[in-house]
């Protein structure tokens, strides 16, 4: 790993004087994150080589001397611009760029904004911090308010650390690439029941450890993290959705202290593990449930009994509970009986996550949304109407 001599660092790049650089350190010092804040125009060399993360503001109107320049290679008109020329300053001279030659430190960058809808040009608020930066290689899109309050610094400070996490080689002298994303992951030295089935779903999921991961020195895999796994039901589950899978209320593993606890075993603990929500192993869940059930994880009786012992009563009224996407494709904490839903096909949806559904009656209302049913699912609403 990256030596740790030093705390984590954290640059921000703003034309906007209204956050100091008092505020900012405040505001992180309980993350143990180092905070700088320049206006474009004063970074420095010296800053980028201290940083481990880069949040650059995107609308960048208060910027005469760049405004002052003619030409127009010479004036980034916003962050996404910046952030590119700054990711170049990382990067070997032509004379040392050779396919061993990858920049000798990783820096992540991201953007904050007020105005990310406006950036974005009109995409959907939930898809935004993952989908845009995904689109203009960024690793995050951060909400400007959301920085200035603790959760949103704390996803700030897990990012800079999970830079500061990636070893100084992906693949070491030996090249074992599979055994860099079980240590990232957390997993790299469990030996429990369930962490083989584990790993077998981390690598159905399609992590970039080998060509990427190489290349970009581990950064691939941070991004393959924030924007096709953690958005996504994958091989982590979030507590909506275990609830959903267990047929309790959408607040019952937050809530019961002692189904927290019987499920610890479980708990997701790698990198980025305090980026935002709290994440389970899902061969974990599913080996919790058959030893649960005595092997009957598909017996509703059996499951009701084995969650009773914990004060959770189960949803009857569901016989198979999902949770659902939303028009504006968010998913509610909420689940439904999937007889109330169509299978549908988001753009951004990736093949490996569970199916994705929505409500009949949302599809139905929606003529634009109803353009994401699954084909096979088509008659289902053609009956409607």
């Amino acid at each position: 790993m990256r030596s740790v001599e030093s705390e984590s660092a954290v640059l921000f790049v703003d034309d906007d004087n209204s956050v100091s650089s008092g505020k900012l350190a405040k505001l992180f010092e309980p993350f143990k994150i180092k905070t700088a804040i320049r206006h474009p125009e004063e970074v420095l060399q010296a800053d980028l080589d201290r940083a481990d993360l880069v949040v650059v503001d995107y609308f960048l109107s208060s910027w005469g001397e760049r405004d002052a320049v003619d030409s127009v290679a010479r004036s980034p008109r916003d962050g996404l611009a910046v952030c590119a020329n700054l990711r170049s300053m990382l990067l070997p001279t032509l004379q040392d760029r050779t396919q061993a030659h990858n920049p000798a430190r990783q820096v992540a960058f991201a953007l904050w904004s007020s105005h990310l809808p406006e950036a974005s040009f009109g995409l959907p608020d939930v898809l935004i911090p993952h989908l845009f930066a995904r689109e203009n290689n960024l690793e995050w899109a951060f909400p400007r308010d959301l920085i200035l309050e603790s959760d949103g610094a704390r996803a700030v400070a897990s990012l800079a650390a999970a830079v500061r996490e990636l070893p100084t080689r992906w693949g070491g002298p030996e090249g074992d690439a599979k055994q860099d994303l079980w240590r990232f992951l957390g997993i790299a030295d469990v030996a429990f029941d369930w962490t083989d089935r584990a790993r077998e779903q981390v690598l159905a999921c399609h992590p970039p450890v080998f060509e990427l991961g190489t290349r970009s020195g581990g950064m691939a895999v941070i991004r393959w993290l924030l924007h096709r796994i953690m958005p996504y039901p994958c091989f982590l589950l979030s507590d909506d959705d275990v609830a959903a899978r267990l047929r309790v209320d959408s607040s019952a593993i937050e809530g019961s202290t002692a189904f927290s606890s019987e499920l610890s075993e479980y708990q997701y603990n790698g990198v980025l593990s305090s980026f935002g929500e709290r994440f389970w192993w899902r061969a974990g869940i599913e080996n919790w449930t058959f030893d649960a059930t005595a092997g009957e994880p598909g017996n509703p009786d059996a499951l009701a009994d084995a969650l009773r012992r914990f004060g959770l009563g189960v949803n009857t009224a569901s016989l198979n509970p999902v949770r659902y996407v939303t028009p504006s494709l968010a998913r509610p904490s909420e689940s439904v009986d999937i007889s109330r839903t169509v299978r549908i096909q988001p753009d951004d949806w990736p093949p490996y996550a569970d199916t994705a559904f929505a409500l009949i009656d949302d599809v139905v209302a929606d003529p634009m949304f109803r353009m994401l049913v699954d084909p096979l699912d088509t008659p289902v609403i053609e009956v409607q109407f």
